[in-house]
């Protein structure tokens, strides 16, 4: 599996799907595999689609910002959550420590 924790533009993301994706799915999956991902502009800009199209057995288009269906905006959700419990933590503590009110 490979994780990109930053926004990638399209020719980042087609790097990374040309120099490591198709290569290890086809190689751990077999020539019939799936990708998916949502409707992003940058997902399905014509160079994507070209890359896909030679590369990817099948695509499975997904709705963009569609939370309902897509689990990993439900995890994104708690993630921030949990994130601005933390941050706000922390800010009480510095506050404490310095007679903030």
């Amino acid at each position: 599996m490979i994780k990109v924790w930053y926004k990638a533009g399209e020719l980042v993301q087609t790097q990374i799907l040309t120099n490591h994706l198709f290569d290890q799915a086809s190689e751990v999956l077999g020539i019939n595999w799936t990708f998916q991902q949502d409707n992003d502009p940058k997902h399905t800009a014509k160079a994507m689609k070209a890359i896909f199209q030679a590369r990817c057995p099948k695509v499975l288009d997904w709705p963009s910002l569609s939370s309902n269906l897509n689990p990993i905006e439900n995890l994104w959700a708690i993630m921030k959550k949990r994130a601005k419990k933390k941050m706000n933590s922390l800010v009480y503590a510095k506050c404490k420590r310095n007679n903030v009110k």
